[in-house]
């Protein structure tokens, strides 16, 4: 096609089938993940995927599902997004297995963001949630980050905060925008629940729940303004299809499957 650009997709890649979490809301949390037998994408293959994608990527996440930081050589594969020039990383992890040296290899390698799932703003909820994780151990991690940041004088990875709205934690929504803030956090992505085949957790649909939703998204729009972080996520207001109109007043038409694409662990590529 004449003029188009040369990037033009967003890419989503698991760099393995494995998660040391078994949280709630989550397909890992389904009893039968555990007799998954561990497999990472080879480097070859991923080496080879960067080499035809990435030219071709203007947004690259190094996972979809699974945690990123469970991939035995995850700083060599983030050697070559630097090498590949990719316009915004990401990774995303729920930061247990954040270190030194794998901080290092974030701000080095100039990846532009971090998300990082915070589901609770207490050790008590959060622990219920993603269960396996221990509340202080991933404070202390994005506190880390975000003082080896300031050390190198860098602004990257940015961080990301990305939190799940359920039950559980609903009722304590202004205290996560309190934590976030004390973070440092320049991104939140607030969603509800999206329901997982025999998850433990596949969500609710309680008027009641939806109420305090409808609240949290009022909430969210006010400390939005207020700080000036930005909202990356859509927190729905409500279950029925969401029109979105053009300046012209045309209904627009979702361009996701036409742009984005899912590479899995295997090198199966889907839409």
């Amino acid at each position: 096609m004449k003029n188009a650009p040369t990037r033009f997709l967003k890419v989503f890649m698991d760099q393995n089938n494995r998660c040391n979490l078994r949280c709630r809301m989550c397909g890992f949390s389904d009893p039968r993940a555990a007799d998954i037998k561990g497999h990472d994408m080879p480097f070859w293959l991923f080496e080879r995927i960067a080499e035809d994608v990435f030219p071709r990527a203007d947004y690259l996440a190094l996972s979809c599902i699974s945690e990123p930081f469970m991939t035995r050589d995850i700083s060599r594969r983030l050697d070559l997004l630097k090498r590949h020039s990719v316009p915004v990383t990401e990774i995303i992890t729920n930061g247990v297995l954040l270190t030194r040296e794998r901080i290092a290899s974030l701000i080095e390698n100039e990846v532009s963001r971090i998300g990082i799932s915070v589901d609770g703003a207490t050790s008590e909820v959060y622990e219920q949630i993603r269960v396996g994780a221990k509340f202080h151990r991933v404070i202390a991690n994005i506190e880390l980050l975000q003082e080896m940041k300031a050390a190198a004088g860098s602004s990257l990875p940015a961080l990301r905060l990305l939190h799940v709205i359920s039950e559980l934690n609903v009722d304590q929504f202004e205290k996560f925008l309190r934590l976030a803030e004390s973070l440092g956090a320049e991104f939140v992505d607030v969603r509800t629940i999206l329901p997982f085949k025999n998850a433990t957790d596949r969500g609710t649909k309680e008027e009641a729940f939806r109420e305090k939703v409808a609240r949290c998204r009022e909430q969210l729009e006010v400390w939005t303004r207020q700080t000036g972080i930005c909202d990356l996520g859509y927190l729905r207001h409500q279950r029925e299809p969401v029109d979105i109109f053009d300046e012209r007043g045309l209904r627009r038409t979702c361009t996701v499957a036409s742009e984005s694409i899912s590479i899995l662990f295997n090198g199966d590529v889907v839409p």
